[in-house]
C-alpha cells in the first residue's frame, strides 16, 4: 500500500507514501490499485485490481491523479505520453490510443487490419517510435504469425516492419 520516492543513486528520498484509495471494498488506502512500472512525467501508472479495468496516472508527490484512464490497458509510457488499448476484442480493426497527459489530448492510431496487440509496447529512446508487438490474422492467442508494428509518432504513421513477420 506504499511507494517510496528514490534519487537516480537508489536513496530514498522523503517518507514512504500511501497508494491513493484503492477501489475494494472499504476503500482502504492503496487497496485495489497496484503500480504497474510505467512512470511518465513524475507520475505512476497504477492499474485497478477489482471493478472495471480502469488505470490512472498518480503523482505521489502531490497525492494527485494526474489522468484517469477508464477501460484501459496501458501498453508503454515515456515523458508525457502514454500509449494504451481498450480492454476487449478489437478485431478486425484494433486501435491504439496516445495520450498527452499535459493538454489530455488522445491520438487514436488504427493498426494495420486484422493485427491485434499481443504484448506490452516500447517508446524508442528518442522519442520518436512506438513499437508494437502484434499478432497477425486472427484472435490471439492462436496459431497465427506475429510481427511487429512501428508509430512514427512525429507523423502518425502506422506500419508493419518488414521481415518481422514470424
Amino acid at each position: 500500500g506504499q511507494v517510496r520516492l528514490v534519487d537516480f543513486s537508489g536513496r530514498q528520498v522523503g517518507r514512504p507514501v500511501s497508494l491513493p484509495l484503492g477501489a475494494a471494498p472499504g476503500g482502504k488506502a492503496g487497496a485495489g490499485w497496484f503500480p504497474t512500472g510505467d512512470v511518465i512525467d513524475g507520475g505512476l501508472v497504477l492499474s485497478n485490481a477489482y471493478g472495471p479495468p480502469n488505470e490512472e496516472v498518480w503523482d505521489p508527490t502531490s497525492n494527485r491523479v494526474i489522468r484517469f484512464l477508464p477501460d484501459a490497458n496501458v501498453l508503454a509510457s515515456a515523458g508525457h505520453l502514454v500509449a494504451w488499448i481498450t480492454n476487449g476484442p478489437c478485431l478486425p480493426r484494433c486501435i491504439v490510443h496516445l495520450t498527452n497527459l499535459p493538454t489530455g489530448i488522445t491520438s487514436n492510431l488504427q493498426l494495420p487490419t486484422r493485427a491485434v496487440v499481443i504484448d506490452q509496447a516500447a517508446f524508442s529512446p528518442d522519442g520518436r517510435t512506438l513499437a508494437i508487438p502484434v499478432g497477425l490474422g486472427g484472435a490471439w492467442p492462436g496459431r497465427y504469425p506475429t510481427g511487429l508494428v512501428l508509430v512514427d509518432l512525429g507523423t502518425s504513421t502506422v506500419s508493419l516492419l518488414s521481415g518481422s513477420e514470424q
